[in-house]
This record gives C-alpha cells, sequence and structure tokens, in this order.
C-alpha cells in the first residue's frame, strides 16, 4: 500500500495515459468549450444586468489564448495549468460578485485535473476552491446567521450543499486518478524494467539514449556479453543462467554513478551509458566491471567472465553508429581470447 501510495505521488504531473497527440487535441478542446460557454454567459450577463462583464471575461479569454499558445509551443504542462488557473479565476471572481450558482461549477477544477494531471497535482487543485471559497464566506459572513432564520435559497445553505457535492466529487475523482496512476506506474515497471534481471529493457534503453542525446552531453558506452554463456546453461541449467544473468546485472549497477544507465540488450548482452564520461574515464569503468565479474563466483565451479567494447559519442555521429562501433568492439574482444576490455 506504501509503495502503491508514492508511486501515486511520484509518478509524472502530466497525464501521460494520454497519447500526446490526443492529450494537445483534448485540451484544444476543453479551451475551445470552455471559451464557448464563457461567452455565452458573458452575452446573457450583459443583456441581463451587465454583471461579470469585464476585467473577468477579457482576463479569462486572454489565459485562454495564453493556454492555447502553450499548447502550439508543446508546453503541455503549462497551457493545463494556465487553463485550470483560468477556470478557477472566473468561478472565484463571480462568486465573489454575488452569483452563488457558480458554486455548482467548481467541482469542474478536479475533473479537470484529474483528466490532464496526476494524483498529486490533483490534490492540489482540488483544495484550492476550498480554501478560496472558504476564506470568501468568511468575509461575507463573519457572523453567521442562526439556523432558524436560514432558508433552502440562502447563500450559507446554497454553500453547504455545494460544499458537500464538491467534496462527494473529489472523493471519486481522487480514487479514479490513484487507480489509473497506479496501473500506469505498474505499466510502466512492466515496459521499462527486465523482469529477470532488473536492468532496463531494450525499448527503455534507447528511449534513455534519445534524451542523453537531446541533453547534448557527451557521453560513453560499454556493451559486455557473458563469455561461454551457453556452456553454463548447458553444464548447470537455465535457473542458474538466469540467477547468474540478474547477479551479474545487480553487481555491475552497484558499481556505477546515479546517473548512469545500463540495460539488457538482448540475451545476456548488456548495454552501459555513462553520461558526461570520456572514453579513457569509461574504459577504467570497464576494467573494473571485468574484474569484479571474474572476481565473483557466483557460486559455481566455473569462472565467470565478460568481454567489454567501449566507445564515445565523439566517435559516431548519432546512437545507432555508436552501438554499431561498440558492438564490433565487443566483438573484436571475443575474438582475442574473450575477458577483456577493447576501446579501438
Amino acid at each position: 500500500m506504501r509503495e502503491w501510495l508514492l508511486g501515486c505521488f511520484k509518478s509524472p504531473a502530466i497525464n501521460y495515459d494520454i497519447p500526446e497527440d490526443c492529450y494537445k487535441k483534448l485540451l484544444v478542446i476543453a479551451i475551445f468549450l470552455a471559451a464557448v460557454v464563457k461567452f455565452y454567459v458573458a452575452l446573457r450577463d450583459y443583456f441581463l444586468n451587465f454583471s461579470c462583464l469585464f476585467p473577468n471575461d477579457f482576463l479569462f479569454f486572454l489565459l485562454l489564448g495564453i493556454s492555447y499558445i502553450f499548447v502550439k509551443k508543446d508546453k503541455l504542462e503549462t497551457a493545463v495549468n494556465i487553463f485550470v488557473l483560468a477556470v478557477l479565476f472566473t468561478l472565484t471572481y463571480c462568486l465573489l460578485a454575488g452569483h452563488y450558482s457558480s458554486l455548482f461549477w467548481f467541482p469542474l477544477i478536479p475533473l479537470m485535473a484529474g483528466i490532464f494531471f496526476n494524483f498529486r497535482k490533483l490534490l492540489i487543485y482540488a483544495y484550492i476552491p476550498i480554501v478560496t471559497n472558504t476564506l470568501i464566506f468568511l468575509l461575507k459572513f463573519p457572523h453567521l446567521p442562526e439556523i432558524k432564520t436560514l432558508t433552502s435559497n440562502s447563500p450559507i445553505v446554497l454553500g453547504f450543499e455545494a460544499f458537500v457535492a464538491y467534496i462527494t466529487f473529489v472523493i471519486a475523482i481522487t480514487i479514479y486518478r490513484m487507480f489509473i496512476d497506479a496501473y500506469r506506474n505498474g505499466l510502466k515497471k512492466l515496459l521499462e524494467v527486465d523482469v529477470l534481471t532488473t536492468a532496463l529493457t531494450r525499448r527503455a534503453l534507447f528511449s534513455q539514449l534519445d534524451k542523453i542525446k537531446e541533453r547534448g552531453i557527451p557521453y560513453s558506452l560499454i556493451m559486455f556479453d557473458i563469455d561461454h554463456f551457453k556452456s553454463v546453461n548447458d553444464t548447470f541449467g537455465h535457473q542458474t543462467g538466469d540467477r547468474i544473468l540478474k547477479e551479474v546485472s545487480v553487481l555491475v549497477r552497484k558499481n556505477l554513478r546515479k546517473g548512469d544507465i545500463i540495460g539488457r540488450y538482448g540475451g545476456e548482452e548488456f548495454l552501459i551509458a555513462l553520461p558526461g564520461a570520456k572514453k579513457s574515464e569509461a574504459t577504467i569503468v570497464a576494467e573494473k566491471i571485468r574484474r569484479l565479474i571474474e572476481q565473483n563466483d557466483f557460486s559455481i565451479p566455473k569462472k565467470i567472465t565478460v568481454s567489454l567494447g567501449v566507445a564515445d559519442s565523439v566517435e559516431a555521429e548519432d546512437v545507432e553508429k555508436l552501438i554499431k562501433l561498440v558492438d564490433d568492439r565487443l566483438y573484436t574482444a571475443k575474438k582475442m581470447g574473450r575477458n577483456r576490455v577493447i576501446n579501438m
């Protein structure tokens, strides 16, 4: 339960359950609908009593326009924040102006936050209307009237009913968001973490390499392969082979820096990314890994060794070519007798 809740709080702010292109379309539709509804309300108020027209409406449409600009710039989290705050602002303004029916529109805030954000930001946005509306009622009604004098249409009664409805809605959307986030975190773990070795999957590994390249920092790669691994499976069985794969992965990961990445490239082959490391530094790391594995007995009467290839981002213009280069050097290490590091 604790890990589940922590996963909900640590999940990304943006709701990535929705594909990015669908997310953008949904946000644009929400902005358009908000503009249409607000335009209708503004016209109605204009013809009826001129209330809630300026500066509330002007600022609301301005914020919607700014939100749309950020959508076009692919800054989705900023766009959603501005959009939700615009709706919150206009509802609060109307409440201050004495339009108490706006109280029943406040559930839109947690609804939008639940659709577009994660569990943590949903809670933050859900509490904002509670705090602001409580302050507004305390300012407007510093001395609460007696219950006997209240009618069903009085602001105090409407406010209490709206509060109960709001809390009920928040609880429902919060439970929904918690289950969705927990499901996503579990699915993400299945997609990104290799079940056998606990290293990254190949898909997640390439995603991380793309992020490193986008940051524009130099990096080095180490590719290593367990020597004669087929003979380990044939002699000691596949269960022992699987155990050794996991122990090798864990041993290597414990001896890497916090920002370094290790993934299972395929079979008994692993790829390590060292952001900010030169080839000379990566070679030292590779040699350290080679010695650690060679010196570990892995609880079998056979020495386990690895062959390693090293290259850095200066030597190739893209990720695919760099991986091809480091793979060729791994193959060279095997041809030269295994249990060695090749960086040229």
